[in-house]
């Protein structure tokens, strides 16, 4: 089981007393420290972030879905956990539609984060990690992204050499190659040959 050590979860939704209802069914069932809040309860600097999972309520104006991926990366980029009352809500139909994947009636979202909880934090934690690893990276010395040099001819020749070697060192045969390109294979090999990479004659 992945561990949720010091995790936290943030309730989103309105009006207040359905945000306090999930959470008490949340605490139920997963060990997380749980906490409510409405789109305009209070700013969102008052939070105790990072939050590892944010659980909103899919409510008839979508005020709190709107307010939660607006402040997702203030809140810490938990993973989004959707609650519906109905699950025929068309809403739900385009949420699922757009690849989203976490949507669930509010009869079983407690059972589930429940189960689920460790793993969504070790998801929210590891973007967290990848977030940090990124801001961290040191920028790239200025003149080292290249820059034009020659006339439009040579740059074409560069770039039709670099894609074509890049291309055969990846692929498992010239005819796979030559598929990729769209090209014939004749065509590929002339190419190739051109380059002076020893195309290989194919057998009937």
């Amino acid at each position: 089981m992945a561990s949720i050590t010091a995790s936290r979860l943030l309730v989103v939704s309105e009006p207040p007393a359905l945000a306090r209802a999930l959470a008490d069914q949340i605490e139920q069932g997963a060990s997380m420290s749980v906490m409510v809040t409405c789109p305009t309860d209070r700013a969102p600097g008052v939070l105790p972030v990072p939050f590892d999972i944010v659980l909103v309520h899919l409510g008839f104006d979508l005020t709190a879905l709107s307010w939660s991926l607006r402040m997702v990366t203030a809140l810490g980029h938990p993973e989004l956990v959707l609650v519906t009352s109905d699950a025929g809500d068309p809403t739900v139909a385009g949420l699922h539609a757009l690849g989203v994947r976490h949507v669930l009636t509010q009869s079983v979202a407690g059972a589930w984060l429940a189960d689920a909880a460790p793993w969504l934090v070790r998801i929210a934690r590891a973007r967290r990690a990848l977030e940090a690893a990124k801001a961290g990276l040191p920028a790239i010395p200025s003149g080292q992204q290249g820059s034009p040099s020659g006339g439009l001819f040579q740059a074409e020749q560069r770039f039709r050499e670099t894609y074509v070697r890049t291309l055969v060192a990846r692929t498992t045969s010239h005819r796979d190659a030559a598929s990729e390109a769209r090209v014939s294979y004749r065509t590929l090999y002339h190419i190739l040959k051109k380059l002076g990479l020893r195309p290989v004659v194919a057998r009937s």
